[in-house]
């Protein structure tokens, strides 16, 4: 008899917690959805007022292209083939430098003031 009435009240108990978390997870659920559509009210009333701010910022004929910052680009003639092609140096030979030419550099051994 004793076995029986422990498990009597352990299935009532077991009930009772089931019911507990439905009731609790279908309240959670209410207030989840509540504060969704609280926050999709929210988000809609910003995107509307941001877009009226952007709107009200352009100006009355629109946004007008802007002009580009290149030249535009010049066509360049063809190359003639015909005429001989100037000789490449080789790596032994020094190649002049332009930006050293108005310049004279003192021999090796020599200190100028």
């Amino acid at each position: 008899m004793l076995a029986l009435a422990a498990l009597v009240v352990l299935v009532g108990v077991a009930a009772m917690l089931v019911i507990a978390g439905n009731t609790l997870d279908q309240r959670l659920d209410d207030s989840v959805s509540e504060v969704q559509k609280d926050l999709d009210v929210s988000l809609g009333k910003l995107r509307t007022d941001v877009r009226k701010e952007l709107d009200s910022r352009l100006p009355p004929g629109g946004i007008s292209p802007v002009p580009s910052a290149e030249p535009t680009p010049t066509e360049v003639p063809p190359e003639d083939d015909s005429q001989t092609p100037t000789p490449t140096p080789s790596a032994g030979t020094p190649t002049p430098d332009p930006a050293a030419a108005g310049t004279a550099t003192p021999p090796s051994g020599e200190i100028r003031p």
